[in-house]
């Protein structure tokens, strides 16, 4: 069976709390609909959903691409402030090693920052554990991005040559086209510095929910979340493309930037994980019952316990 030449990479599920509005099986379910072989959840900040994403995606014959969109601030000055929504990267596991320093990075990001600031690492932690991932640029509201907007052009090839030399040949420049005033501005740049760089590009489509239809009601998520109301000019927003959208349309959407759409499929390729489940681990009884069992050590520790506390309060144990 043919499959599509587009896979989504950048899903908000509903882990993306109060932001994605897409269940882990709805999403397995449209992937298996649109014929993609793969799909990629990027969630804000966690990896709450990877274990469910994993095993239901495997159970529907899709290919899981485990990532997270961590909050970047780097060390020279052109990322944002630790009391600020910080610029984003969108990193996704290519295998156990990738998977294990995620979790370092996830953790770290609401470790290594003030109570109160967005959860955020910087250049030097991404360093440290950047083996066994793949990094996306995080379109206008990436760290690359907000150098672009901004007009320092020469401060935006700085860093992603910095972020080349932590990722090497696992970076890619993320193009969107969600009809933005912001990615208008800054595409041409972004494709610039691309082919001044070397780097490879890759289409992506921020989706927030699973039909255009479902706009309005994310609209009101997010007001939900950040305590705003629709009408409030500085609320967060997102546009009614920012739905999962058929390979068809995407190809149509990036017709003259073909290799952004192959990309997807390169990354998918690339990455070889999904969270496989295991029993519980759960600590052992120190000592033993008189039978050697563990659970009737329990129940003689907790009948002494009684007895105790019936004696230390004088009540009758009949």
């Amino acid at each position: 069976m043919s499959h599509s030449p587009f896979v989504h990479l950048r899903v908000h599920s509903a882990y993306s709390l109060s932001e994605g509005a897409i269940k882990i099986s709805e999403l397995a379910a449209l992937s298996k609909q649109h014929s993609m072989p793969a799909v990629g959840i990027a969630d804000t900040g966690n990896l709450f959903g990877a274990l469910e994403f994993s095993t239901t995606c495997a159970k529907h014959g899709i290919q899981p691409i485990i990532g997270c969109q961590i909050g970047l601030t780097t060390t020279d000055g052109t990322g944002k402030g630790s009391q600020t929504r910080p610029d984003q990267l969108v990193v996704f596991v290519k295998d156990q090693k990738g998977y294990n320093n995620l979790l370092k990075l996830v953790s770290a990001s609401f470790l290594k920052v003030d109570g109160g600031s967005f959860p955020q690492v910087d250049l030097k932690a991404l360093a440290e554990r950047s083996e066994g991932l793949i990094a996306l640029t995080g379109g206008p509201r990436g760290p690359l991005g907000s150098s672009i907007l901004d007009g320092h052009i020469d401060q935006a090839e700085q860093l992603l040559n910095n972020l080349h030399e932590v990722f090497g040949d696992r970076l890619y420049v993320e193009i969107m086209r969600h009809n933005e005033e912001s990615e208008l501005r800054s595409e041409e740049g972004f494709l610039d510095l691309a082919e001044k760089v070397g780097l490879p590009i890759v289409a992506t489509n921020e989706v927030f929910f699973d039909s255009s239809e479902m706009f309005d009601a994310h609209e009101a998520l997010l007001c939900i979340s950040d305590g705003k109301t629709l009408h409030d000019d500085s609320r967060r927003r997102s546009t009614a493309e920012h739905y999962f959208k058929s390979s068809d349309h995407m190809e149509r959407l990036f017709s003259d930037l073909p290799d952004a759409i192959k990309n997807t499929i390169v990354i998918a390729e690339r990455c070889s994980f999904m969270v496989e489940e295991r029993a519980p681990m759960l600590p052992q009884a120190g000592g033993v019952a008189n039978d050697g069992s563990e659970t009737n050590l329990i129940n003689e520790l907790c009948a002494k316990g009684l007895k105790d506390r019936l004696r230390r309060d004088q009540i009758p144990a009949d």
